[in-house]
């Protein structure tokens, strides 16, 4: 990896049931580390377009969505 590579190393906070209030903080750190945007759909909810987007603008808000998922999936026990 190139050293100019900029990503972050911490994963998700797992959720096992318990605590929610501090899991909820932590995942929001979390998913805000991934980036305005990506924090942004978790905010304003996704729709899935019918087609698979062909522009610049749909294809990154069809990655923003995918790590939000991501992000949260990887949280749940």
């Amino acid at each position: 990896m190139a050293s100019d590579e900029c990503f972050s190393s911490n994963k998700a906070p797992l959720f096992d049931g318990t605590n929610y209030a501090f899991w909820s903080k932590r995942m929001r750190t979390n998913l805000m580390d991934l980036g305005f945007d990506v924090w942004r759909s978790v905010i304003n909810g996704y729709k899935a377009p019918e087609n698979p987007p062909t522009d610049q603008v749909g294809k990154k808000t069809n990655e923003q969505n995918a790590r939000d998922m991501n992000a949260i999936l990887n949280g749940l026990t």
